[in-house]
C-alpha cells in the first residue's frame, strides 16, 4: 500500500529487491567464469612452450631420417602422393 501512496507501481519494491538478490549470484557466476578463463589461458600459454619443443624434436628427427635414407624418403613421398591423388579422384 505504501507503494501506491508514494506513486510507485504495486510490488515495485519487491521486484527491485528480487533483482538485487539475483545480481549477487550472477556476479559470483560471472567472476567465477572470468577466473576460469584466466586459468585456462595461463595453462594454454604454459603448454605452448612444450608443444614448440616437441615440434622442434620431431623436425630434427625427420631431418636425420631424410639424411640417412633419402631414397626411401622420396619413395614414401611419391607413394603418399599417388594415394592422395587416387582418393581425390574418387571424391
Amino acid at each position: 500500500m505504501d507503494d501506491l501512496a508514494s506513486g510507485g507501481q504495486p510490488g515495485s519494491s519487491e521486484a527491485s529487491g528480487a533483482q538485487t538478490s539475483m545480481r549477487q549470484p550472477l556476479e559470483r557466476v560471472r567472476e567465477g567464469a572470468h577466473q576460469l578463463v584466466d586459468r585456462v589461458a595461463d595453462r594454454a600459454l604454459g603448454h605452448a612452450g612444450n608443444i614448440e619443443a616437441v615440434q622442434e624434436r620431431w623436425l630434427s628427427d625427420l631431418r636425420d631420417k631424410v639424411d640417412r635414407q633419402p631414397i626411401t624418403t622420396v619413395a614414401v613421398a611419391v607413394a603418399v602422393g599417388v594415394l592422395i591423388g587416387r582418393l581425390m579422384d574418387r571424391g
